[in-house]
C-alpha cells in the first residue's frame, strides 16, 4: 500500500483549488487512459475531491495519510470525513502560530470522491 505523506492546501480568503495527476510512472499507458486526475476544492468549510478528468481511469493503492490545511484563523471544533456513504470524525490538531490544521489519517484512496467538513 502506498501512502501520501502529507497533502498541502494553501488558503487565501478561505478558498483554494488544485489538481493532482498520477499514473504508474513507468510505462506509456497514460496514452491509453491509464492515469488519474483529481480536482480539489476548498470553500465554505468543505474540502472536496472529485474526478478532474472522466477519461482517465487508474487504479491505485495510494492513500492520503495526512492533510495540512494552512490559513485557518481559528481551531475547528470538529473535522468530519464523508466517504463511501459514511461519516466519521477525524483526529486533528491545530497550530495557532501557523494557522495550520493537521488532519491525521483520513485514510482515503486518492482515486475516490470524498468530502471533509471543518466546523
Amino acid at each position: 500500500m502506498h501512502f501520501l505523506g502529507f497533502f498541502f492546501f494553501f488558503l487565501w480568503q478561505m478558498k483554494a483549488t488544485g489538481q493532482l495527476y498520477t499514473d504508474d510512472g513507468t510505462t506509456f499507458e497514460h496514452q491509453n487512459g491509464q492515469y488519474l486526475v483529481r480536482q480539489f476544492k476548498m470553500a465554505n468549510g468543505k474540502l472536496t475531491s472529485k474526478s478532474g478528468d472522466i477519461d482517465g481511469v487508474f487504479k491505485t493503492t495510494a492513500w492520503i495519510e495526512r492533510l495540512m490545511i494552512i490559513g485557518l484563523r481559528k481551531e475547528p471544533k470538529e473535522v468530519k470525513l464523508h466517504y463511501k456513504g459514511r461519516t466519521q470524525q477525524l483526529s486533528h490538531g491545530y497550530q495557532a502560530d501557523q494557522h495550520m490544521l493537521i488532519v491525521r489519517k483520513p485514510d482515503v484512496n486518492i482515486a475516490d470522491d470524498f468530502t471533509i467538513t471543518i466546523s
